[in-house]
């Protein structure tokens, strides 16, 4: 008898995932185990029919050698009214019998996974914890981004912007301090902000590289947040991955690199940081990419599998040979 886990979204909506430390740790290691080679995320392949104007599907397998895991990301990217944009499904098999173990929603691991990698890029690429920073956009990203810091970073106001100002009126009216909404995105960009998230789902392009200030981080997690010829400008572009979305990738990092606007040693990895950046010589600003790494979503469904067995220890699926 064989058995595969199935969590859908109802069940992972009940998972902890509030101890950030560890995962921080667990994300290092598996950060560490992709610059040794034993944590693979293979080339993303896009499928996108012809009906779909502004949509797509891709595919994002990789392994975990030291779990002995196999794994494929299966996402949808769909505008949708009132609905989440993407639609993630993750599938996780035994590297050493090939059967498949688990079938979980990839909805909140993917918000999850996206904030925690935007929190440990800030803690290796910043010399001191940021005193503000500007979230950009009201949505399921950017909610998940705020949850997170907002709780790590307790000495920290967040600033919140939206075209839609309800939107992200309705977001800080969830907490009691540390969070405002801004109008004036020009503004608050130069306005002591240290970090700058671009977490939207913007076809079009709003942040410009010229509001930017010395030294400042912009952190790009939609695909649009800021144009192919803006990012070009950068000087140092760290990225969680700059291979797996080379051919297919819509993010504006890797448009501008098909384009001829972006050269190799512009380009490091979040792994190869050693020391901060922001106290570097040259004085520009920064940019860290979130391609939104697979392996990452493997660990994150790993440790939700453990969380849920030790809860719900008859919510086994069977499964034939």
């Amino acid at each position: 008898m064989r058995w595969m886990q199935i969590l859908n979204r109802q069940q992972m909506s009940k998972i902890d995932f509030t101890d950030t430390q560890v995962l921080l740790q667990i994300f290092w290691k598996t950060l560490q185990s992709k610059r040794n080679g034993r944590a693979v995320n293979a080339q993303e392949i896009a499928m996108i029919p012809e009906m779909l104007t502004k949509g797509a599907f891709y595919s994002l397998p990789g392994y975990l050698l030291d779990d002995q895991l196999v794994g494929l990301k299966w996402t949808s990217h769909v505008p949708k009214t009132n609905e989440p944009f993407t639609e993630p499904l993750i599938l996780l098999n035994s590297m050493q019998s090939g059967m498949p173990l688990a079938l979980v929603d990839g909805l909140r691991i993917g918000g999850v996974r996206t904030a925690l990698v935007t929190l440990l890029a800030l803690q290796k690429l910043l010399s001191v914890v940021p005193i503000r920073i500007l979230i950009c956009g009201s949505g399921f990203q950017a909610q998940q981004h705020l949850d997170v810091l907002y709780h790590s970073l307790p000495n920290t106001h967040f600033l919140i912007w939206d075209r839609e100002q309800s939107h992200a009126q309705r977001v800080a009216a969830q907490y009691t301090r540390r969070v405002s909404v801004v109008n004036d995105l020009k503004y608050a960009c130069q306005s002591s902000t240290r970090v700058i998230i671009g977490a939207t789902s913007a076809m079009e392009p709003y942040l410009h590289y010229e509001w930017l200030s010395p030294r400042q981080l912009y952190v790009h997690i939609g695909l649009h947040d800021m144009a192919p010829d803006d990012v070009a400008h950068f000087n140092k572009i760290i990225c969680d991955d700059y291979r797996a979305g080379q051919l297919t990738s819509q993010q504006s990092l890797f448009i501008a690199m098909r384009q001829g606007l972006i050269v190799s040693k512009q380009v490091q990895l979040l792994e190869d940081i050693s020391v901060p950046l922001d106290t570097s010589s040259d004085n520009k600003p920064l940019m860290f990419d979130q391609f939104g790494l697979q392996i990452f979503d493997f660990v994150l469904a790993k440790y939700a599998l453990t969380k849920f067995e030790r809860k719900f220890e008859n919510a086994n699926i069977s499964i034939s040979n």
